[in-house]
């Protein structure tokens, strides 16, 4: 009889604690506690008062089998079910054995052997149940431990994940943002280059004038004095045409008009001198894109060869 108390105490302690019945279940947390009274009244009342033995068992036996039926019928404690599994057996037969014993003495004291045989196995079997229970709880709650801290490594690798892509999100702008900086100061940089060039042309094109001009003046001279020189061979071939025709020489004739061939064809060798100069000038001062073209590789050469020539000579005569 004590034993079955002490077992409902348990029960109704591990309920509480297991379930946390004070945060999770209040209204079955006090039902509980009022069970837990009760059994402690009755183990109290079963101890002090022998003539109120009889009374105090059938009440605990009322006890037990309601605490049963709550464990069995009450939805909300389905996880303690095992509990149920492990005191039922003895609990049932300790009824079992008081009512056997209260309607037929003859046929208790007959099974008194087999019902302690039994009531030890029952014993067993609630303390082997009680082993079972403990270890799937700590089981569960391992698992459940588990459970939680990969929830919560996925929650960090979740938080993790979306900062990363903020951080990518805002770097990749930044870089977009720095490449277009960057490719605005290429293109000027380009531009300031293709200024630079020319300037250095123009600049360079400045030294050449003065010996460009002397090398353009020679050719000139050329064709000045040759124009001359012919403008007095006509005078002289139109004089000797107005002389009467027994007096002219033709052999003077032919080889003034000879001379003068020979003077044309000078004035235009050294015209193509000057407009070679004149056409390298332009050449050497155009604006270029920075296209790449084919181009006369010894005429390439011959060009700044000569430009060469004359941007020295125009430093050092």
């Amino acid at each position: 009889m004590i034993f079955e108390l002490i077992i409902a105490i348990i029960i109704v302690r591990y309920l509480q604690k297991s379930m946390n019945t004070k945060t999770n279940l209040p209204n079955w947390n006090i039902v509980l506690t009022y069970i837990m009274y009760a059994a402690v009244i009755l183990l109290v009342s079963y101890a002090l008062f022998h003539a109120a033995r009889p009374v105090t068992k059938w009440f605990s036996h009322a006890l037990l089998l309601y605490l049963i039926y709550i464990l069995y019928n009450e939805k909300v404690f389905k996880e303690a079910r095992q509990v149920l599994l492990a005191i039922a057996p003895f609990i049932l037969l300790s009824v079992f054995s008081d009512i056997l014993q209260l309607t037929d003495k003859n046929q208790y004291s007959t099974l008194k052997s087999l019902i302690d045989s039994l009531a030890g196995f029952a014993i067993l079997w609630m303390i082997a149940m009680w082993l079972i229970t403990n270890k799937q709880k700590k089981a569960l709650e391992k698992e459940k431990i588990k459970t939680q801290a990969e929830a919560e490594q996925k929650t960090i690798m979740a938080s993790m994940k979306d900062e990363l892509e903020v951080q990518v999100a805002q770097r990749t702008a930044e870089l977009t943002k720095q490449k277009e900086e960057l490719q605005h100061t290429l293109e000027e940089l380009k531009a300031t280059q293709s200024q630079l060039i020319q300037s250095e042309k123009m600049a360079s094109l400045g030294e050449l004038t003065a010996g460009i001009a002397h090398e353009i003046q020679n050719p000139l001279n050329f064709v000045n004095n040759f124009s001359d020189v012919n403008a007095e061979l006509i005078d002289e071939l139109n004089a000797e045409r107005l002389k009467p025709k027994d007096e002219r020489d033709e052999q003077l004739e032919n080889e003034i008009l000879k001379d003068i061939k020979e003077n044309e064809q000078k004035i235009n060798h050294h015209g193509k001198r000057a407009d070679a100069i004149v056409k390298g000038m332009l050449q050497h001062s155009r604006k270029s894109s920075g296209q790449k073209e084919p181009t006369d590789i010894n005429a390439l050469c011959d060009e700044y060869l000569r430009l060469s020539y004359h941007g020295l000579r125009a430093k050092d005569k």
